[in-house]
């Protein structure tokens, strides 16, 4: 379906790349009423190795408004995950319904398939699509990044001019390369051979525990060179991956690979179970190595990395299309924020790096603590535990749950995740996921979250400060607390400007919203001024200009403090 490339061509944003982050972030765009050209430099459908979705893909298929598509094109439906690991070989049974519902599920897809689904909804959706397009430079201006180069399939040439670049080219991470920003993570410096096999054995046969609902799950089998993954395709095919040490491969042709393949598959006993009347249909195995890496910055003038361009954890979690997709959604907002308003830029830039950045380090504390903690369950859910909710409200298994489902600061809700999914969750519950996932609460939730933090108030003697008392005393700031600027994502899915405060609650930390015009006022609290002095300097330095009286210059600062001092973020002396 995709057209052929224009010498020329201008539009707001160009997108390299055509997998899942790039089709996503270019659809979004598109819906958005923005010129974009997504240039692909194979043709779809073609070969990509990861097949494992995250429940939290939904999110961004809900908005793309494509569910119903991916629902309908038959992929196998994913509820959760068997593993064994580490020095007990007893397996052991994630399953997403501990936390949301039994109809909470995700998808075991052939990326083939899956992501020219994906593409062809980016070009129905009214995005440009030119595949067999290779981008051979970038074009800068005053060090700004304007545009792309590119060359056709047919060897035609020709130059594209854009607004934003958005990096959606996977591992090869075209502008990190280019920019010099990738880090590799030499803990999680791994290789990984896959193929397919077809016949295996059902999870359900092989596991007496396990049902039917179960023969779907993702299988993480450790071994002693590596681990395996063994995922449930369509058709009675299952794809097999071994994830190893980078020199147990160097030096060795392509049939080497392959006998070493199938040479640690004979020698893993629990994974043989599953395979052992299954036929090997690959010619040879997949190789994908340097598997984590994060750029030192996200974006740069003119341009922005997602998805593996940006950074990439650990397959062991399957977190790669999660975070590639919700990257995506993530980017499409900041752009979205910068194009309309383009004075906006650097906050929205810094927003996105923010919050991409925080979700992947929370997947990549997990992994490395995968690998090298005591390698034990009950220890695996201690570290989800503090990732996730370091309040301690869940259980473990809860916790767990949660971020192998992929739910770590996700952006905005969707129909999947709301919490009237959930049941069952306490007011402290609530909390912890409104602040920390940033999930739509109903009217009735964000009751009983007012409730808990009035509580919450009582249990930590917090008294009311009077009016007078504020104006009187000297507001100063509690212990390590700092605020900035920032990006708030509101409920109707768009970003805008806001002041973030951000308060110590034990090893973490709470986030506290007020309006961008608060940074005004907060930049007047210096630990010297009186709260009279703080309206004074306020109105005569911006009241009168936004149009408040006196009386609306003293209100509105004294709202604020109150409001702060009610979070814990002040005391007033």
């Amino acid at each position: 379906m995709s057209t052929r490339p224009i010498d020329g061509h201008e539009v707001d944003v160009a997108v390299i790349g055509g997998g899942p982050a790039g089709s996503t972030a270019a659809t979004l765009l598109a819906r958005a009423g923005f010129r974009v050209a997504v240039l692909e430099r194979e043709r779809f459908p073609r070969e990509h190795i990861g097949e494992s979705l995250l429940p939290i893909a939904f999110l961004a298929l809900d908005q793309m408004g494509i569910t119903d598509k991916v629902v309908q094109a038959g992929f196998v439906r994913k509820y959760g995950a068997t593993y064994i690991w580490g020095r007990s070989r007893a397996p052991w049974t994630l399953r997403f319904s501990e936390l949301i519902d039994d109809a909470f599920f995700a998808f075991q897809v052939r990326r083939a398939d899956f992501d020219k689904i994906l593409l062809d909804h980016s070009e129905d959706s009214g995005a440009a699509v030119w595949e067999a397009t290779q981008v051979t430079d970038v074009v800068q201006l005053g060090g700004r990044v304007v545009g792309l180069r590119w060359r056709g399939g047919d060897g035609t040439e020709g130059r594209l001019t854009t607004r934003y670049v958005l990096d959606c080219s996977g591992q090869s991470s075209l502008l990190g390369k280019r920019f010099g920003l990738r880090e590799f993570n030499e803990a999680l410096r791994h290789v990984a051979l896959s193929g397919y096999y077809r016949g295996a054995r059902k999870l359900s046969e092989v596991y007496p525990d396990l049902t039917r609902n179960d023969d779907g799950n993702l299988h993480i089998v450790s071994s002693a060179a590596g681990w395996f993954w063994h995922i449930p395709l369509a058709d009675d095919i299952s794809s097999v991956g071994f994830v190893t040490d980078p020199r147990r491969v160097r030096g060795k042709s392509p049939a080497q690979r392959v006998d070493l393949f199938l040479e640690n598959v004979a020698a893993t006993p629990e994974l043989l179970r599953l395979l052992d009347s299954a036929a090997w249909i690959s010619d040879r195995v997949e190789m994908d190595s340097d598997w984590s890496f994060f750029c030192t910055a996200f974006h740069g003038p003119g341009y922005m990395l997602c998805g593996d361009a940006a950074c990439f954890v650990d397959p062991v979690l399957s977190t790669g299309i999660a975070l590639a997709m919700n990257g995506a959604i993530r980017a499409s907002l900041a752009l979205t924020a910068a194009l309309r308003q383009p004075d906006l830029e650097p906050l929205a830039m810094h927003w996105y790096d923010s919050e991409y950045r925080k979700t992947a380090q929370d997947f990549l504390d997990l992994a490395l603590h995968w690998y090298h903690g005591e390698r034990s369950r009950e220890d695996w859910f201690w570290q989800a535990r503090r990732i996730v909710d370091p309040s301690q409200s869940f259980s473990l298994q809860q916790a767990f749950s949660l971020i192998a489902a992929g739910v770590a600061r996700s952006p905005g809700a969707t129909s999947h995740l709301k919490l009237k999914h959930a049941g069952g969750f306490s007011p402290e519950q609530l909390k912890i996921i409104y602040q920390n996932f940033e999930l739509e609460l109903s009217d009735e939730q964000d009751a009983q979250l007012q409730a808990y933090l009035q509580e919450e108030r009582e249990a930590r003697n917090y008294q009311p400060v009077g009016q007078d008392r504020l104006l009187d005393g000297v507001p100063t700031w509690a212990d390590g607390v700092r605020w900035q600027p920032y990006m708030l994502n509101d409920r109707e899915n768009v970003l805008r400007p806001a002041t973030l405060v951000e308060i110590p609650d034990g090893e973490s930390s709470n986030s506290h919203y007020l309006s961008i015009a608060a940074a005004s006022l907060l930049r007047l609290l210096d630990g010297a001024r009186s709260g009279r002095e703080i309206v004074d300097a306020a109105a005569a330095s911006w009241g009168a200009a936004a149009g408040k009286t006196p009386q609306g210059t003293q209100k509105l600062v004294t709202d604020i403090l109150s409001e702060l001092h009610a979070e814990g973020a002040l005391r007033v002396a």
